[in-house]
């Protein structure tokens, strides 16, 4: 008899280590959704890829997309979280927001590794996304904290925040916004 089964844990079944992925990513959802609720966040809220150890292929990564868990799916955020390991193994996961100017000032005199790409400058046949995040990687020869663009004709301008994991990823979006809402605060 499979005792893991009768835990009533739905994704038991997967021994590659996604589901522990899955589940880390189920206990977030209310921070994902606080976030959200940011007036300094977008509309379409924030998307975030998180890969298993030593990924190289979509079927290992895992994504939260318009407040849903989705596995294996060919989104932007999960081909931005394999470019990233691909420069820096610990870094397997990557949320996406919009851009706002305020957001990236405030994570810069943070002191975060922050660098910017230009979509239009974007190679034929190479996804925006991939040479975004490889572009500012070469660039610093790294893994920066944030990666931006300001968007150009017909794409929407983007901030791209990377970390080892979802919870220090949404805990630097949390510090973020709470730099800029104490400052807001204390600048009336």
């Amino acid at each position: 008899m499979n005792h893991n089964h009768e835990s009533g844990d739905p994704y038991v079944h997967l021994s590659d280590g996604k589901g522990q992925i899955i589940r880390e990513l189920e206990s977030l959802l209310p921070a994902l959704k606080e976030i959200n609720h940011s007036l300094f966040v977008s509309a379409q809220g924030v998307s975030l890829a998180y890969a298993m150890v030593g990924a190289r292929t979509i079927r290992e990564t895992v994504a939260i997309s318009e407040g849903f868990i989705v596995s294996a799916t060919d989104l932007p955020v999960c081909r931005m979280v394999l470019t990233s390991i691909r420069f820096d193994p610990a870094i397997r996961c990557v949320a996406v927001i919009g851009y706002t100017p305020q957001f990236v000032a405030t994570a810069e005199s943070m002191l975060m590794e922050v660098c910017v790409f230009n979509r239009s400058q974007e190679p034929p046949g190479d996804p925006t996304h991939d040479w975004g995040v490889a572009f500012c990687c070469e660039k610093i020869d790294g893994v920066p904290d944030i990666i931006y663009d300001t968007g150009c004709a017909g794409k929407d301008p983007l901030i791209r925040i990377l970390g080892d994991n979802p919870t220090r990823v949404l805990a630097s979006i949390n510090r973020i916004l709470s730099r800029i809402i104490n400052t807001k605060f204390t600048e009336e």
